[in-house]
């Protein structure tokens, strides 16, 4: 009995030396955690019936909560709990109505609490898809293929896409033409006797329409080679003299 009661004063006297320790490690005061610091960069883009919404990760942050509302003042707001992932930096605010101006916040969160809200982001218009373009006439060149198409209402730019297949997933977007805005460009750089095919989707801010109807297939050639003119044969001032000259006779 007296053996037992020995290992177990041993037995505390080491429980006593690692607590000793440890609260010597921490100073003695075991720490207390403190809510996050505000959410900054808040960046907010429309989409249909939508707003994409990202921010800066906050150091110590364990979630992050989203607000949303029709007016600038934040007590209107409405937290958004339609996102299960609430410690990621992106969330998808859905189910607004179309043509609304929407303002948005954010906040960190941990177990201490949370930060205050950020300052509301500019307001943000979800809009329906523009409308599709449509191809109106591919005239294929020397290398190059013009395109042109039907304005979209609402629409700022466009972008041309073009394959050698009609594979809109495997299409490469034309980068060459600075002025996205027209409603038509050329197409350069491309293989002579290859057929290629065309896309538009036409884009306004945050909204964008879906690709056309993929055109029919156009085939850069190269221009034709003029064949070399063959020139008639003059006759020589000789010949010309020759041919007038009176025909003479010699008598004998």
């Amino acid at each position: 009995m007296m053996k037992n009661a020995g290992i177990v004063r041993w037995l505390l006297s080491v429980a006593v030396v690692f607590l000793l320790a440890a609260c010597s490690d921490s100073g003695g005061v075991a720490s207390t955690p403190t809510p996050p610091t505000q959410v900054g960069l808040l960046t907010v883009t429309p989409a249909d019936a939508q707003l994409n919404v990202s921010w800066n990760a906050v150091a110590g942050a364990t979630g992050y909560e989203v607000y949303y509302s029709t007016t600038s003042d934040s007590s209107t707001a409405t937290r958004f709990t339609g996102d299960s992932n609430t410690a990621d930096t992106t969330c998808t605010i859905t189910g607004l109505t179309n043509g609304t101006a929407y303002y948005v916040w954010a906040r960190a969160v941990n177990s201490a609490g949370g930060s205050s809200l950020t300052a509301a982001a500019a307001p943000a218009t979800p809009q329906p898809p523009l409308a599709t373009p449509a191809l109106t006439t591919v005239t294929p060149g020397d290398g190059q293929v013009t395109l042109t198409w039907s304005a979209v209402t609402g629409a700022t730019s466009y972008e041309v896409y073009y394959h050698t297949a009609s594979d809109a997933l495997a299409a490469t977007m034309f980068t060459g033409d600075s002025n996205t805005s027209d409603t038509t460009c050329t197409v350069t750089g491309l293989q002579n006797n290859t057929a290629y095919y065309f896309w538009i989707k036409a884009k306004s801010s945050g909204n964008s329409s879906g690709l056309s109807t993929v055109s029919a297939p156009a085939t850069p050639t190269p221009p034709d080679v003029p064949l070399p003119q063959h020139g008639t044969v003059q006759p020589s001032a000789g010949d010309r003299h020759r041919r007038h000259e009176p025909l003479r006779c010699r008598y004998r």
